[in-house]
């Protein structure tokens, strides 16, 4: 995992799990040989075929593989055999994503309130996970009403965010949108947020709303959905870990969660009921108390609450447990969450490859990711990995077979450079933001004149004016007069004379991708002699001044963010022969106010690289198939050695085709002598100890193999 120098104990990037299989011969029923072009001479795996490796001593079994079948081969006279590989392939999903800012700009004109989303770069790799397939909190289904994952950010994957206020429902709180470790992922706090439906029915359609719920919420979570002016459904978590289910603040029903981390509130004809993902259930009955339909759904979380995965949908019999029944395939191992970057602004993710999203994020913030013998997807940040306890011991007398080590000067660096993505935001409650203004373009009769539109390079759109105006008699609309929204339209002039001509354009505008738009322009037929040109005119009474002859179209946004890259020195400094290590953190923890994120990782890399650092190039151990990617184990030599190690384990090659063995490829964390030198013992005291004063350090019963054990025991602080 990654390609920083060995003696980094720090990981990044994804590598395929690959092996090959003999299969072994059922006893002969028939004299043909096995082979592709005869289904009747006996089985063979297909391609794509799915494959689990399993090894035990006959007692337990441990999963050691999950995949498919990549590529079957065989010799008539001998076994038939197979590669296999892991679901790396999906990573090769298609991903793209829209630009954000961790505050939102509204998205109807002079709107109240910005939208407060809250943002970190787990939300992209959740993002680009779930769209390959992998997902930590349930996946959206068919007739999917609202669906947020909140994986770090409270952006919907379904639905559309309308209102977000800042420090959720707790005066005084943070606008950040709290992160906690959660079940699997992440969980929130601190967010109070609306969305509008995706699809909009009445409560009569059968409805289920759910949520994930970590072990230590303490607070108050609820989901409300609006029917009309003035009715709602509620499913609530209180402090107690209690589901409640709510008709217009009346309780209909309630469930203790217990152990369980996910709850649902299933609302089908008048009967309600609560379910957890450990099967428990509660159930009440209430009549429908509207027809209208289905108006918005509002997420809220206080300080204390602990919640992700909120999602509302209109269900079949057949989908009914389907969220409470989901085993996820994405594990985000947040334990330490002290490099999650906040982020002020996402940058337009053009169209790409999941894999790709998820290696730029996996580079530029030390993050390890893999997936497991069982399938899922592991995302783990190296500051995490790192604080691990160890989960076994390796000793030379037991498990030792042979060990390879380098020491050398080709990991030490100079200095850790960072370079980073810093953003520059813009962002109005007024759509005013001038993203692209035409050149007059001249139509004759009947023209059509296209063209595609992108930001400069270095910037992103944010919030496209949802109005989109031609204009009649130019200067007819008061938002155009005041510089807000999207506009064109035109003037029909002669060789000298000028006049009204936006009833002869006909101007289309649509988004081909996140970052593309297509514009338009037609002209119908014009009189002899004329001709379309597209901008205001020269003079008019209904115009501002300030317009007259600007070239149409006048295109404006909400917000935008412009970058620009900026580069930052680790604290800590390396000898000045050696070359310098250069870490793009790219956009994913950058705040436009301060470095800390940066700052952090780049701090963490030099603290690693300033000095050499002898490494573990190979070692040998007898077979357990315990052991796993991103394990920390103890290496206990105290007598061949000397020493006593603590590595992360970031490769693993299992062989079976002789006597099981694996080799282990790992970073060390940790390195500690088991003996003691004369120096060391001599700088451990003081200078004036005597041999009275010796001898009181110890116990009279004290003999040379507890001396041994603790040679510095009593030295001075």
């Amino acid at each position: 995992m990654g390609d920083l120098p060995e003696q980094v104990a720090a990981v990044s990037g994804i590598k395929q799990a690959t092996g090959s299989v003999v299969w072994n011969e059922a006893p002969d029923v028939s004299t043909t040989a096995v082979n592709p072009w005869n289904e009747s001479s006996g089985w063979l795996p297909k391609t794509g075929d799915r494959v689990e490796i399993w090894a035990g001593d006959g007692v337990t079994y441990w999963q050691q593989f999950t995949g498919a079948v990549d590529e079957t081969s065989g010799d008539v006279f001998g076994l038939p055999q197979s590669s296999i590989i892991d679901d790396y392939d999906k990573l090769n999903a298609r991903f793209s994503h829209e630009p954000l800012m961790r505050i939102m700009p509204p998205r109807v004109r002079a709107a109240a309130d910005y939208r407060a989303v809250g943002l970190k770069h787990l939300y992209y790799a959740d993002a680009a996970l779930r769209a390959a397939g992998f997902y930590a909190t349930p996946p959206a289904e068919n007739r999917t009403i609202v669906s947020v994952p909140a994986q770090s950010s409270m952006w919907p994957e379904v639905g559309v965010m309308t209102a977000g206020v800042l420090g959720g429902p707790d005066a005084g709180a943070t606008p950040w949108c709290s992160t906690y470790n959660g079940p699997s992922g992440v969980s929130m706090a601190d967010v109070l947020n609306t969305y509008s439906p995706h699809l909009a029915y009445p409560m009569t359609e059968p409805v289920r709303f759910s949520m994930t719920v970590g072990a230590d919420h303490s607070g108050n979570t609820t989901m409300k959905a609006y029917y009309g002016a003035t009715d709602y459904v509620e499913l609530a978590v209180a402090g107690s870990r209690t589901a409640i289910a709510r008709l217009n603040g009346v309780q209909i029903c309630s469930l203790v969660m217990g152990a369980a981390t996910r709850v649902s509130l299933l609302v089908k004809a008048g009967v309600w009921t609560l379910r957890t993902n450990t099967a428990a259930t509660a159930t009440g009955s209430v009549a429908d108390p509207t027809a209208a339909v289905m108006e918005r759904i509002t997420i809220s979380a206080d300080v204390d609450s602990r919640a992700a995965g909120f999602h509302a949908v209109h269900t079949s019999t057949s989908t009914e447990n389907l969220y409470t029944n989901y085993t996820p395939t994405a594990r985000y191992r947040m334990e330490n969450l002290s490099h999650l970057g906040l982020m002020d602004a996402g940058p337009t993710i053009e169209p790409t490859t999941c894999r790709d999203v998820l290696e730029q994020i996996s580079k530029a913030t030390l993050t390890g990711m893999w997936i497991d013998e069982a399938g899922v997807f592991q995302w783990a940040p190296s500051v995490g990995l790192k604080a691990q306890a160890s989960v076994q011991t390796l000793t030379d007398v037991d498990d030792l077979r042979s060990l390879s080590w380098s020491s050398s000067l080709l990991g030490v660096r100079s200095k850790v450079e960072g370079s980073y993505d810093l953003p520059t935001i813009s962002c109005s409650r007024w759509d005013n933001i001038l993203g692209y203004q035409g050149n007059t373009e001249t139509l004759e009769s009947g023209q059509v004149k296209s063209e595609f539109i992108s930001p400069p390079s270095g910037t992103d759109w944010v919030g496209l004016s949802q109005d989109y105006l031609i204009l009649g008699e130019p200067g007819a609309s008061a938002p155009s007069n005041s510089g807000h929204g999207s506009v064109t339209g035109a003037v029909l002039a002669g060789e000298t004379t000028e006049e009204a001509g936006s009833s002869y354009l006909t101007s289309t505008f649509e988004q081909i991708n996140v970052n593309t738009y297509k514009l338009v322009h037609t002209a119908g037929a014009l009189p002899t002699g004329k001709k379309l040109e597209l901008r205001y005119p020269s003079t008019s009474t209904t115009i501002w001044p300030r317009w007259f002859k600007e070239a149409f179209p006048l295109l404006r946004w909400f917000g935008k963010t412009d970058w620009a890259k900026q580069t930052l020195d680790a604290a800590i400094a390396g000898p000045a022969y050696a070359p310098v290590l250069a870490h793009d953190c790219g956009p994913w923890v950058s705040k436009e106010a301060d470095t800390i994120f940066v700052q952090r990782i780049i701090d963490s890399l030099a603290a690693e690289v300033n000095e050499p650092a002898p490494v573990i190039t190979g070692m040998r151990v007898g077979y357990d198939p315990r052991r796993q990617l991103g394990d920390v184990i103890t290496i206990s030599s105290p007598e061949l050695l000397g020493i006593t190690l603590t590595a992360l384990i970031v490769s693993v090659k299992n062989g079976a085709d002789g006597p099981y063995m694996q080799s282990l490829g790992v970073r060390i964390i940790t390195a500690a002598t088991t003996f003691t030198t004369y120096g060391e013992f001599e700088a451990a005291h003081a200078d004036t100890l005597t041999y009275e004063q010796w001898r009181l350090l110890f116990p009279d019963t004290a003999t040379y193999s507890t001396f041994n054990s603790d040679p510095l025991e009593g030295a001075t602080p």
